[in-house]
């Protein structure tokens, strides 16, 4: 009853007289009386003021708004001071947040400008050197350079997927140990160049062929092998072990951990390790390059996946960086890439594409199948040279960016032609737009399929036996 008259704003009046001796005695000797006055504020309960008296006095009305309004004042200091500190601690956090941003906008002029660099006078010495084994070479730093490079605008449009919510996987049977060595083999050249002795454990009851993003498992190894070939000092370790960690029908988890000798890192920088533009040193005095969002992104590809991540290391005795990951089996073997390249020779397709160099990559890729391809640099001629002989053609190649007309355009042109066969040829999309908005508006435009930029010789194949057979 008291309980609910305190909670419900009411004064409360004590007498210690009427209390048991054992509850009276932890009082001082002399109080009679205790007045318990309580501390509503918008409605909210807080506590109570607590007033004693010596003999029996009776407390009006003008004491007890007194009362009040101390219980008022007091509870008012307190949510003045939470909020005050709440609202430093947001702003610290916002300098931080603005901080690593700023650090990393900083860098990025560096990380971007290097391997350019790198790509400009290995080209250079390429052309002018008469040794083919040096121009070999030349061709081979062109291409380390730019896959980094590439790695480097991967990430920022990675991480801009992730905030945005728009980072998606694609599901697909792929063989996993051939996914483990092309990674093995392009982390291989730093591995050499810092003379890192490095160690592969591989478990042989991993399954040959399973479904998952291999792309997307593929980048999340590499970067934290990249990551440990970085911070690892010359003739240091490094050990990549892959691992069956569960298996049951149709299904297993593969462990995969990546160690280091290197640097190490402390408690506190691990906790905000897997955080956007963070890394394991960073400020005016940091050796290591990078653009800090490689680990965010790991670890969001990870966990997009059904998996986890996490860290273990002490400062100046290496890393170990370790996730687990599920993936389904594929019920049955499916042809390698090596093996149904088709042959398709004398058989027609036409490829719309406006940047020459682009093209020249498709039809080097194409090469093999003995497939005729007619090339044209935008959306009206790819409507043109259609409409002009539509029983010609058999597959069509679209890029999404073109002047005069997009490939949008021209793929609900060729639909609505009314040539024969026009809603019936395979369109395939071939752009570097690869948000779920993009291949929805290819589908929308009347396009059967979505090939993403950089083109995978892979994906072009699977395109060619789904639609040529």
């Amino acid at each position: 009853m008291h309980k609910r008259k305190i909670q419900g704003g009411q004064p409360l009046e004590i007498f210690l007289p009427d209390m048991p001796p054992e509850d009276r005695a932890v009082f001082p000797s002399g109080i009679q009386m205790l007045l318990l006055v309580p501390i509503l504020l918008r409605e909210v309960f807080w506590g109570f003021i607590v007033v004693s008296a010596s003999g029996t006095t009776q407390f009006g009305n003008e004491e007890l708004a007194v009362l009040n309004t101390a219980g008022t004042l007091i509870v008012s200091s307190i949510l003045e001071r939470q909020l005050t500190e709440g609202l430093i601690e947001a702003r610290e956090e916002a300098f931080s947040a603005s901080r690593a941003k700023s650090e990393f906008l900083s860098n990025m002029s560096h990380e971007m400008r290097t391997p350019m660099n790198a790509i400009l006078g290995m080209t250079a010495i390429g052309k002018s050197s008469g040794d083919i084994g040096q121009k070999d070479e030349a061709f081979e730093k062109i291409q380390g350079a730019s896959k980094h490079l590439l790695g480097i605008i991967n990430d920022i449009l990675d991480i801009s997927k992730i905030e945005t919510g728009k980072l998606e996987l694609s599901i697909r049977p792929f063989d996993f140990w051939k996914m483990l060595q092309n990674v093995t083999s392009a982390i291989d050249f730093s591995v050499k160049e810092k003379e890192q002795r490095f160690l592969i454990e591989f478990d042989e009851r991993i399954p040959a062929r399973v479904i998952g993003d291999e792309q997307r498992l593929a980048q999340v190894i590499m970067n934290l092998l990249s990551n440990a070939v970085k911070f690892t000092p010359k003739q240091g370790e490094l050990r990549l072990s892959v691992a069956l960690h569960r298996a049951t029908n149709g299904s297993c988890s593969i462990h995969v951990s990546v160690k280091d000798t290197g640097i190490g890192i402390s408690p506190e920088q691990q906790k905000k390790l897997f955080e956007s533009f963070q890394q394991a040193e960073s400020g005016a005095s940091r050796k290591f390059s990078g653009t800090g969002l490689g680990l965010a992104i790991a670890k969001n590809i990870v966990e997009t996946m059904g998996g986890e991540i996490w860290i273990e290391s002490q400062l100046g005795k290496g890393s170990a960086f370790t996730f687990v990951v599920p993936l389904e089996l594929e019920a049955a073997e499916n042809e390698t890439e090596e093996d149904v390249i088709p042959n398709l020779e004398g058989r027609w397709i036409l490829l719309a594409e406006d940047v020459e160099i682009n093209a020249e990559i498709v039809l080097a890729l194409l090469e093999p199948t003995g497939l005729e391809v007619d090339w044209v640099m935008n959306g009206v001629e790819a409507v043109r040279r259609y409409t002009e002989n539509p029983e010609k053609y058999e597959l069509i190649f679209m890029d999404l960016q073109m002047p005069e007309m997009g490939g949008l355009e021209a793929a609900r042109r060729i639909r609505t032609s009314g040539e024969s066969g026009a809603s019936e040829i395979p369109i395939v999309a071939m752009t570097a737009n690869v948000y779920r908005e993009d291949v929805a508006n290819c589908i929308a435009a009347g396009m059967n399929d979505h090939i993403s930029k950089p083109v995978d010789f892979s994906e072009v194949l699977k395109a060619l036996r789904k639609y040529l057979g």
